[in-house]
């Protein structure tokens, strides 16, 4: 059974997708400066902003009331690990160093720990890499929801399945100024060089291409003009 669309779960995790998604304009990561609280009205409660602080460590900087209601405090300031079980930490940190070094979106499927006040819960959270001032990948987008009415707080997650969703950050600069030759590549094919005098090679044969394209016409020469002088009375 697929999950219902129009929850309120789901329409804040697509709102914070679309939304990151949406400052793609000028670079594959998003500048943490470019993000507006205005731009996630409707999320906000669910939605924080982390700091990368050491290898796999990331510190909550702005987080939404749903998280401080998880703890049972403000979570600001606080680091990320804090919100997850003891056995749940070392998976977090090494998600988020995909997170940050390869750059990816990182996906989690979460659960609550259980006990006597304590229900059972389910929820997801989703972290987008973001760049500094410095133009750094060490700040973070993330969105935290659960399903499910929590007793007892703090209320720690545990991690029960991880999808890491590399991003491409590479982009292929072609110089077309007539007097740069393109740089070889490692893997390219080089062909031995062929002496000027050397006998050509055949000619292909002539392939009609399927389509619209239009079968080319054999050139035939037009005849040379005659000169024809005439006597003016």
């Amino acid at each position: 059974m697929k999950p219902n669309p129009d929850t309120p779960q789901a329409v804040a995790l697509r709102l914070v997708d679309t939304y990151w998604h949406g400052l793609r304009h000028d670079h594959p990561i998003p500048a943490r400066s470019q993000i507006d609280p205005r731009g996630l009205d409707g999320a906000l409660d669910v939605a924080f902003v982390a700091e990368r602080i050491g290898k796999g460590l990331a510190r909550l900087r702005v987080a939404g009331t749903h998280l401080s209601d998880l703890m049972g405090m403000e979570v600001a300031g606080m680091p990320l690990s804090a919100l997850f079980v003891p056995d749940s930490r070392d998976t977090l940190a090494s998600v988020l160093e995909k997170l940050f070094t390869s750059p990816a979106i990182i996906r989690v499927d979460l659960r609550s720990e259980t006990g006597p006040g304590r229900p059972a819960l389910t929820g997801e959270l989703v972290i987008y890499p973001l760049r500094s001032d410095m133009d750094d990948v060490n700040r973070a987008l993330g969105v935290l929801v659960t399903r499910g009415a929590f007793g007892r707080v703090p209320c720690r997650m545990e991690i029960v399945g991880v999808r890491v969703e590399p991003l491409t950050s590479s982009v292929q600069r072609i110089d077309i100024r007539p007097d740069r030759k393109p740089a070889a590549r490692e893997d390219a094919l080089v062909l031995p060089r062929q002496d000027a005098m050397a006998t050509p090679l055949p000619s292909a044969p002539k392939v009609m291409a399927e389509g619209f394209a239009e079968q080319n016409s054999p050139f035939e020469p037009k005849p040379k003009l005659r000169l024809v002088k005439t006597d003016c009375d």
